[in-house]
């Protein structure tokens, strides 16, 4: 981890802290959001001319559990259409299937219906409704070894 790596999501933070309700910055300090992250999290980001345009970040730290949780999967306003954030959660899903991973989970607020249609095309379920909006969950499906993998590939 580095500090530019904390630097890059709090910027990110701060620019898309709007886009949310209430504001993250409502909820916690961005600053400490961000390097907890940085520390703990798998980060996949989109960047263009250096800059974090969008990212997803995933605690995926308890292998024991195979459970993962997506704490935030966003794009600056400019670079929403372009649809990097789906892009960057499969990219997330592969990561979580090499690593044996069954579940992956999000929170989403009641009203972020932008977000609830794109977590429903990628594969999400409602498994709980909670007082501020859903607890949802995707069942990763598993990826067979490397090795099976080459073997299917050479006899297919």
């Amino acid at each position: 981890m580095t500090t530019s790596l904390i630097h890059q999501i709090k910027t990110f933070l701060e620019e898309t802290d709007n886009d949310f309700t209430p504001p993250g910055s409502a909820r916690t300090d961005l600053a400490v959001y961000a390097e907890k992250m940085a520390r703990n999290a798998a980060v996949f980001a989109s960047y263009d001319a250096g800059k974090m345009v969008a990212m997803t970040a995933i605690y995926c730290n308890d292998p024991s559990c195979r459970i993962a949780y997506m704490t935030l999967a966003a794009a600056l306003p400019e670079y929403r259409r372009l649809r990097l954030v789906s892009g960057l959660i499969q990219t997330a899903i592969e990561y979580l299937q090499r690593r044996r991973f069954k579940i992956l989970q999000l929170r989403i607020d009641h009203g972020n219906d932008r977000a609830f249609r794109l977590y429903r095309s990628l594969g999400f379920w409602v498994v709980q409704e909670e007082p501020q909006g859903y607890l949802m969950e995707l069942t990763i499906a598993a990826q067979p070894p490397v090795s099976d993998q080459a073997h299917y590939a050479r006899h297919c």
